[in-house]
């Protein structure tokens, strides 16, 4: 007789180089090791840092004109513009390092950055990494 169970979902930052390429990956729990599984890797897989910290909700936006945070009570004024931080980009130009925190080099994306607000397409006029994260 054969028992099997399904473990929870399992997650895993990738190292910056495997971007958009398969993935060899093995499963080690209790000393076993599963089968050896191929496995798509996404070029990217962005996604903004909310207000309160926990992937939902609303974008932590900055009013960059004053630096305030944007909400419905702070609005970006007319011809002002937005900071949004965000994170999964893929690979960069110039190209990362794994473990190597962001210097004062400024790199950015390689695929191309859109926005859209409320459906209508955004005006990006920078994409840059500093220290860890992504800014549009």
């Amino acid at each position: 007789m054969r028992t099997s169970f399904v473990l929870p979902p399992l997650s895993s930052d990738c190292a910056s180089g495997l971007g958009g390429t398969p993935a060899q990956v093995t499963v080690t729990y209790q000393g076993q090791v599963s089968a050896c599984y191929e496995i798509p890797v996404a070029a990217s897989a962005p996604g903004l840092f909310t207000v309160n910290q926990s992937s939902w909700g609303r974008a932590a936006a900055i009013n960059s004109m004053d630096g305030t945070v944007n909400s419905a009570g702070n609005p970006v004024k007319i011809g002002g513009y937005l900071s949004l931080y965000a994170t999964g980009e893929g690979q960069t130009d110039p190209a990362g390092a794994d473990g190597r925190i962001a210097g004062s080099t400024s790199a950015g994306p390689v695929l191309p950055v859109t926005v859209t607000i409320g459906g209508m397409p955004a005006t990006v006029q920078m994409r840059a990494v500093r220290r860890g994260k992504s800014r549009v």
